[in-house]
């Protein structure tokens, strides 16, 4: 990358300037060619060019920094599925990405044991659709999704027609971690609160 030599200042034959970065250079005939001097208590920095150009480039390079891998496919498939309404037709289409060995965990105590339970507890839910808040997919381990929503606990199915009924709303946070064979393992549900609120700025 470069050397950097400190040097006490000679302030004889010098030309100097400034970075813009709050350092002034100064170029004196002790400097070899190629370096630049640079001024900072009292003593002289020598750089070379490519120490220079590192230097001062060093926070772009930072922020050019490459993105993560994407996410496997089958986290994007499940995750399209889970993030969209849940009605008989999607719980269909999400059982063949669930394993036969299965456990759902709700607020830490299992919820269902093996995809058969899954399949019962998963299309007897009675819940109002809510709104998705967000979603964060992984690649480690074989894949794991983390969906953030809330939703209305209020069973609207049994309510006479135009009756109004106060919303119950809770949020609810659910991870899917995914197995080698491309299959969900866990789910761990947790939900609590109310509506979900952002911190003010």
């Amino acid at each position: 990358m470069g050397e950097i030599i400190a040097r006490p200042l000679n302030l004889r034959n010098r030309s100097e300037g400034s970075t813009g970065q709050g350092l002034k250079w100064v170029d004196s005939g002790h400097c070899h060619r190629g370096r630049r001097s640079f001024i900072l208590a009292g003593m002289r920095f020598e750089f070379s060019l490519l120490a220079s150009a590192a230097l001062l480039m060093g926070g772009q390079m930072r922020a050019q920094a490459a993105p993560p891998p994407a996410p496997p496919a089958y986290v994007e498939d499940v995750r399209a599925l889970v993030t969209g309404p849940m009605n008989t037709e999607s719980v269909a289409r999400l059982a063949p990405y669930i394993a036969d060995d299965v456990r759902w965990y709700d607020n830490g105590k299992l919820l269902a044991a093996g995809k058969t339970e899954w399949l019962r507890v998963q299309s007897s839910a009675k819940v109002s659709p809510g709104r998705v808040i967000g979603f964060s997919e992984g690649w480690q381990d074989g894949g794991n999704l983390l969906v953030v929503d809330e939703y209305d606990t209020v069973d609207r199915s049994d309510l006479p027609p135009n009756f109004l009924a106060d919303p119950r709303m809770v949020t609810r946070a659910t991870l899917y971690q995914f197995g080698s064979d491309r299959r969900v393992h866990v789910i761990r549900t947790l939900v609590g609160g109310s509506l979900w609120i952002k911190p003010r700025p």
